[in-house]
């Protein structure tokens, strides 16, 4: 850590722990962060024993601790430690959502009461449940990401504006002047807001801005359109990304627009897999969070072109997930680069989950981000499956199709909570059906929006 970053951590923990006092929460963030700022000196010979090490332990603790991994290892007459090498791994069969979903109760490793529920529903409309350890994965989770934001130039302290799901309010702008935060809430992206936003980010005196990829490029498309002067003394240096894939010429347009450098993260809410940019602007896996591996559609390793992304997760012992299709894909180059300050895994980008049809549309013209509203809540645990639609200005259809115990509270809660975070601008109707739009390729959408083409922006 060089000698200034070192001092403005200090007092960052200073002030942490006289505003909070420093609990295990916040003792563990530390824990890890110093953790991974040893890694910088690390060569891959280092990670990949740490991860081989980590990839044992695991094996144990899930055959110990869980239903599923035990039953699976008993019938094939496995022992845990007969486990001992990444070949090895390969013997574990491919964990699917749908054997996740079926599974649910049988993965889980810790008692339910010290675990919190998330529900993704990510491109399909399928919600799968993920078990997360209430007491830990989210304080190590937040390490590796601010661990990556210090990758991309931020140090504790510096003043940050978030434009992300935040439900703010009617003002959609709110200032944490204690911890440097101004956030912008990307649920209303109207031209007023926007003017506004790009306002108040300047005037709050923003070295970074933290982003979903579809909001910047908001954002950057309104300076572009209206000629608006924004960020000219380059004092905002860096835009951090994550929750979609960033395409190459949406990176261009935001960097061009808001002059800024974009920074992007790869994640995912069942924790499997981080893959974050380096200050040379090179992708690499962070392989102190999981082991990944990058297949084809027959399961065979790929070394170059794209592999979907599965993984095995170190950070989440409520339900520890082997070799689990994240349902994402990666494109594969060179392993390594030499001469690259990060000596971790190096990737290529990460394919196939930026949308263009990720808003809806209000009766005000105003966009909402879908990524936004589309947070996990336990609204959809009884149900199989469910789907947005969207066919005229400030109007949204819910396409549910019910599951076991789903009651009319059920619709009204959907309806209520949906209600809430969309707003005025929109009316609700929540309809049972078994009936849902797919893509070319028979995959389900989660947004079938037909009037997206009809948006200025």
């Amino acid at each position: 850590m060089d000698p200034i970053h070192k001092f403005r951590v200090g007092i960052y923990r200073d002030f942490v722990a006289k505003a909070k006092r420093l609990n295990e929460y916040n003792g563990l963030f530390w824990e890890t962060y110093a953790m991974l700022e040893k890694t910088d000196s690390w060569g891959i010979s280092q990670f990949r024993e740490y991860q081989l090490q980590k990839i044992i332990s695991l094996i144990q603790f899930a055959y110990k601790n869980t239903k599923y991994y035990r039953s699976m290892f008993d019938e094939h007459g496995w022992k845990p430690e007969n486990f001992q090498n990444f070949h090895d791994l390969k013997k574990i069969p491919i964990l699917t959502k749908d054997i996740l979903k079926n599974n649910l109760n049988e993965l889980r490793a810790i008692p339910l009461h010290k675990c919190v529920a998330v529900t993704t529903g990510g491109s399909t409309g399928i919600p799968t449940k993920i078990f997360l350890d209430a007491r830990n994965t989210e304080a190590i989770r937040l390490a590796f990401v601010w661990r990556s934001f210090h990758e991309g130039g931020y140090y504790f302290g510096d003043k940050i504006a978030i434009l992300r799901g935040k439900v703010i309010g009617s003002e959609n702008i709110l200032t944490d002047h204690k911890n440097n935060i101004l956030y912008c809430s990307s649920m209303n992206m109207s031209e007023k807001n926007m003017r506004k936003y790009l306002y108040q980010i300047q005037k709050f005196g923003t070295r970074h801005i933290r982003a979903y990829p579809s909001s910047a490029e908001l954002l950057a498309k309104y300076i572009k359109d209206t000629g608006t002067t924004f960020n000219e003394n380059g004092k905002i240096k860096t835009l951090f990304t994550s929750s979609e894939t960033l395409t190459s010429d949406v990176r261009e347009l935001i960097e061009e627009q808001l002059h800024v450098k974009v920074v992007d993260l790869y994640g995912n809410s069942e924790q499997i897999g981080m893959i974050g940019q380096c200050r040379g602007g090179h992708y690499h896996e962070y392989m102190c969070h999981s082991y990944l591996e990058y297949l084809d559609d027959d399961n065979k390793s790929v070394k170059t072109g794209e592999g979907r992304i599965i993984g095995t997760g170190f950070i989440n012992q409520a339900m520890p997930l082997i070799r689990y299709d994240t349902g994402d894909v990666a494109l594969l180059g060179k392993n390594y680069l030499e001469g690259c300050v990060n000596r971790q895994r190096v990737i290529s980008s990460i394919a196939g989950r930026h949308r263009k049809d990720e808003f809806l549309i209000g009766r005000e013209e105003n966009l909402v981000n879908f990524v936004a509203i589309n947070t996990h809540v336990d609204i959809f645990d009884r149900i199989y499956r469910y789907q947005f639609v969207q066919e005229k200005k400030g109007h949204v259809r819910i396409n549910v199709m019910p599951g076991r115990g789903y009651t009319d509270a059920d619709n009204r809660n959907i309806y209520r909570e949906f209600k809430k975070r969309l707003g005025e601008t929109f009316d609700i109707e929540v309809c049972e059906t078994n009936q849902f739009e797919y893509t070319l390729r028979g995959k389900s959408k989660l947004l079938v929006q037909k009037l997206i083409s009809e948006s200025k922006y």
